[in-house]
């Protein structure tokens, strides 16, 4: 059971007590910031029991110095302005907002810290901030501690993170994509089981970000961004075949500007896609497209007549039973196009029922098949004949 390490936060004017009432070491003015940094975080590794409320506090007895500009994080660009080179560089100087980011012994302090943390440890520090409506020092110290946390700890971006009231998540969404966005950062991305590529997929289409509706314009072309340049920093192109038809599904859409903009930033990447459990595709494709898709249609015949099609296709025999009538419609769409062996894997029963194009496959094979037997036995025949004509 995950326990809520998190109090309710303020900040304190007396620099040499935190905000939970502990006495502090103090520190000289001519110290740096980072020195203090580190030498206040040092404090709480001899004491075993410490939270990540306790280094909040720390942080915010230090006063977390803001680098660049706060502003970035709490808004999208209007779609109206979208220019995807510009989007680019806005979401590069959306990260610029702390010093000391990069200072080894402050990140080398903070990872002690939260080396054994859990992902849901790090909900209430992201309510915290949503909640936060003044942006003080608290504030701060905590956007600092999130950014710092998910760069050596980009494991913990989950579904579970992100674990937001329905109500609160649109207007968390600037906050959340930030954290995503810095956890991008980290030079661990490519190591993790199971990719973050994966994780942030699963964020954005269970709350349903990539969906139709007009309110998540400005955040679905943020998130198809950050899905980008996820596969991008982990550089591993895998995607399981319920995220390809899910994607694909998003990409074709195309009937806004919206659409078209995510479109552009999503297809660009998955070009270079390759799916991980191909026995499961064809039945993720029909299960979101059961009427056939022109696109989609060239999908199921590329892959049903590559050199490794066999397992695509034995996917594809086996989502047949449970997807019958749209597997018939892509079948009788490829049929001419695929081998005629492929088309006969399928039910005799639904192929007889299928397009005159279906239909003549079954009855080739069938005659194949029937002029092998045939000459078969011809040649066995043969055979029979010579040896009796030998011994006579």
């Amino acid at each position: 059971m995950i326990v809520n390490r998190f109090a309710d936060l303020t900040d304190s004017s007396n620099e040499n007590t935190s905000i939970l009432g502990q006495s502090t070491t103090y520190i000289p003015d001519e110290v740096s910031g980072a020195e203090k940094i580190v030498h206040s975080l040092n404090e709480l590794q001899t004491n075993q029991n410490y939270t990540l409320n306790d280094i909040v506090s720390k942080l915010i007895q230090v006063k977390i110095e803001v680098e660049g500009d706060l502003s970035l994080i709490y808004k999208f660009p209007s779609i109206k302005d979208y220019n995807e080179d510009k989007y680019k560089i806005f979401l590069n100087d959306r990260l610029i907002c702390f010093k000391y980011f990069k200072d080894n012994d402050v990140v080398h302090a903070i990872s002690d810290l939260i080396s054994t943390i859990e992902p849901l440890e790090i909900t209430p520090l992201i309510e915290n901030c949503i909640n936060n409506e003044k942006h003080d020092q608290t504030y701060i110290a905590t956007l600092f501690l999130l950014c710092m946390i998910v760069k050596l700890r980009p494991d913990l971006i989950t579904p579970k993170t992100f674990n937001i009231e329905n109500e609160k998540f649109l207007e968390s969404m600037p906050l959340i994509t930030w954290i995503i966005s810095c956890s991008l950062q980290s030079d661990k991305i490519a190591h993790l089981d199971p990719l973050v590529s994966h994780q942030i997929i699963d964020i954005f289409l269970n709350n349903s970000i990539l969906s139709k509706d007009s309110k998540y314009d400005d955040v679905a072309i943020c998130a198809a961004h950050l899905i980008a340049q996820s596969y991008y920093k982990q550089n591993v192109y895998r995607i399981t075949s319920s995220h390809f038809a899910q994607l694909t599904e998003i990409s074709l859409r195309q009937t806004t500007p919206r659409d078209c903009y995510v479109a552009n930033v999503l297809l660009t990447t998955m070009r270079s896609l390759s799916v991980s459990d191909k026995k499961l595709l064809a039945a993720q494709l029909l299960e979101v497209f059961p009427d056939t898709h022109l696109s989609v249609i060239d999908i199921f015949k590329y892959e049903a007549t590559r050199k490794t099609s066999a397992t695509f296709v034995d996917g594809w025999v086996e989502a047949h039973a449970t997807h019958r009538e749209a597997s018939m419609k892509y079948l009788c769409a490829v049929a001419g196009q695929v081998p005629e062996r492929i088309i006969c894997k399928f039910p005799k029963k639904d192929l007889r029922n299928g397009s005159n194009i279906v239909r003549l496959a079954l009855v080739n094979v069938e005659l194949k098949n029937t002029s092998t037997r045939v000459c078969t036995i011809c040649f066995f025949l043969l055979i029979i004949y010579w040896f009796y004509k030998k011994h006579q």
